[in-house]
């Protein structure tokens, strides 16, 4: 009897000052330490801010970014955002702002030592020459996933020398460093000999670690040359075949394309990208489809990042916390632009203040349960 009034009033306490509190901000960021946000994407290190504290906030295209926002919805996004997908239907170009303010609460990203500073870089959509025949200038083959499924095994050294299982050439391109950018922006379009194009899209990959090679290969570049630029490091790629093979096969990982019909790169949910306003991210901290504040900081650059984009892509060089690719689009200037952009700056995130509420609940419930477990123990 004793015990059982001992786990009531145990419990009138814990309602009574657990869920009689708001959610402060020092409440709700020690809530996401304990437990992730999103099982997926495992949000821990964040600093809830109001959107007054938001930099450039109000300088926005709302009606612009709701527009984009509702056509992720119709997309492979995280499911964590359903809800306030339904509720975006009913908003619209008057309203947009209201409607971000009142759905969606800011956090920005830190990592553990709670430095707010990561990297921002940048990608775009490729263009190529290439042929629907093998030829002496166009020898390089562009890949669609092996039938095989034992394909993994291969590393990008035995597929380039053909030790692996073949798949279906889709094309063959005549430059081996294009080719290897293919595989690293994951999309591209290919001008064909004698007309007409074809536009590629990542499928799938040999599942190999990635590993970068632009350290090795500025080296090799500035060791000719004396300076790196990508035009020199593509001459000396053409000059240089042995070496270029061998800091090329230092990346493992080989990718595998499949025909699409968009003019801009297909990220990962589906959705052919935006250029400007979609972003890759590590979908372990950032959940894909979310809205995010994303700021670049580059002393003597005119043009700064300070803008609202969208979570659309993941990629096998986009790892860590604060880690963001910012999509340019298609064409010179896009890459142009895409190869300076390797900055410092930081990453706003807006969650839903649904979710984050259910965090809060989930962890007052875990709690009393725990009171409960030791509560009915034995007493040894």
């Amino acid at each position: 009897m004793k015990l059982h009034i001992l786990i009531i009033s145990l419990l009138t306490i814990l309602i009574f000052t657990g869920c009689g509190q708001k959610y402060s901000s020092y409440k709700t960021n020690k809530v996401l330490q304990k437990k992730s946000l999103y099982k997926k994407s495992g949000l821990k290190h964040m600093k809830r801010v109001g959107f007054k504290n938001v930099p450039n906030w109000r300088e926005q295209n709302f009606k612009l970014s709701l527009k984009i926002f509702k056509k992720s919805c119709e997309k492979n996004i995280d499911d964590d955002f359903r809800d306030v997908c339904r509720a975006s239907r009913r908003y619209n170009s008057s309203n947009a702002e209201e409607f971000f303010e009142k759905y969606f609460q800011p956090f920005k990203l830190t990592d553990r030592s709670g430095d707010e500073y990561g990297r921002i870089t940048g990608y775009y959509k490729i263009t190529l020459r290439g042929s629907l025949f093998k030829s002496k200038r166009f020898k390089y083959p562009v890949y669609q996933t092996p039938k095989n499924r034992y394909f993994r095994r291969y590393s990008r050294k035995a597929i380039n020398e053909t030790k692996a299982p073949i798949a279906k050439v889709i094309c063959y391109v005549e430059n081996r460093y294009e080719l290897y950018h293919l595989h690293l922006q994951g999309s591209g379009r290919i001008i064909l000999q004698g007309g007409g194009y074809i536009d590629v899209n990542y499928m799938n990959s040999n599942h190999h670690k990635f590993r970068g090679i632009t350290e090795a290969l500025k080296r090799e570049v500035k060791k000719v040359y004396g300076v790196f630029t990508p035009k020199l490091s593509e001459k000396w790629v053409r000059t240089h075949k042995y070496k270029a093979d061998k800091i090329f096969n230092r990346n493992a990982r080989y990718i595998f394309f499949t025909k699409v019909r968009h003019l801009n790169a297909t990220g990962s949910i589906g959705m052919e990208l935006i250029p400007n306003y979609s972003i890759a991210v590590d979908k372990k901290y950032v959940p894909i489809g979310a809205p995010v504040m994303l700021y670049s900081y580059q002393k003597n650059r005119k043009e700064r990042i300070k803008k609202l984009v969208f979570a659309h892509d993941v990629g096998a060089a986009i790892n860590g916390k604060i880690r963001a690719d910012y999509y340019y689009g298609v064409g010179d200037k896009a890459r142009a632009k895409a190869m300076q952009l390797n900055d410092l700056g930081n990453m706003i995130v807006l969650l839903p203040k649904h979710k984050v509420s259910k965090v809060y609940q989930k962890s007052f419930i875990k709690r009393v349960n725990t009171t409960l477990d030791i509560l009915e123990k034995p007493i040894l």
